[in-house]
């Protein structure tokens, strides 16, 4: 989630039960205690060794992964900045 903000050229959100329930979706029971997004990735990283996925683009060009992203609305988010 994080990734896709920067590439997107968005600031992130700093609460990730906040940024979903502006959406009406209520995650606080599934998130566990750290709700700051850069803490959590942080600690995913450094502490457990996990790695963000990135697709590769290799599937299809890069023009026709924005026009399907585009079409299906994933991107629709505002920057409060």
């Amino acid at each position: 989630m994080l990734t896709l903000f920067t590439l997107r050229g968005k600031t992130a959100p700093d609460k990730v039960v906040s940024f979903f329930a502006e959406a009406g979706v209520n995650i606080r029971h599934q998130i566990g205690d750290i709700v700051d997004l850069r803490e959590r990735v942080r600690v995913a990283q450094q502490g457990l060794g996990a790695v963000a996925y990135q697709p590769s683009g290799h599937e299809r060009g890069e023009d026709e992964m924005d026009i399907v992203s585009e079409e299906q609305g994933e991107f629709d988010f505002e920057d409060e900045e």
